[in-house]
């Protein structure tokens, strides 16, 4: 269990929320590659080939049913930095007291343009539940 913003008496955690190299759903088995919070970049402009976001979210059993997820990300200036990732889920198959949503967006051809930090916001039925920053970087500076 890792962490939440929802209110007292909601059992939802985050479980997992972070850039990597790549991220892979397999039938409730994620796979994550090379976790990471900071991009360095010799010159600005950079493309990165790929850049995903892995999250697990473990839900309880009286959060049974339909809940509808917003995934926005946003730099320092509140400009968007990748296109967001909305959608609904049905947390019914419990086989014990929760049960675990894995969600993967693997994002080509990632450009940054400048020195910011993008944060990836997930919105779970209209609230806040987690973020997580990416500090984009020259090369030798930021964040360690």
């Amino acid at each position: 269990m890792l962490y939440s913003l929802l209110d007292k008496g909601e059992a939802m955690t985050v479980e997992i929320f972070t850039f990597c190299d790549f991220a892979q759903d397999n039938g409730g088995k994620l796979t994550i590659v090379g976790s990471f919070d900071t991009v360095r970049a010799q010159g600005l402009p950079i493309v990165l080939p790929l850049v995903s976001l892995a999250a697990k979210l473990r839900f309880s059993l009286q959060e049974r049913g339909k809940h509808h997820f917003d995934l926005s990300f946003t730099d320092l200036d509140g400009d968007q930095a990748f296109p967001p990732l909305s959608g609904d889920c049905r947390m019914e198959d419990f086989r014990s007291s929760t049960a675990a949503l894995a969600l993967t967006m693997n994002i080509v051809n990632a450009e940054f343009r400048k020195e910011t930090t993008i944060t990836a916001r997930l919105d779970l039925d209209g609230k806040e539940i987690f973020h997580a920053p990416l500090h984009v970087v020259r090369a030798g500076q930021g964040p360690t």
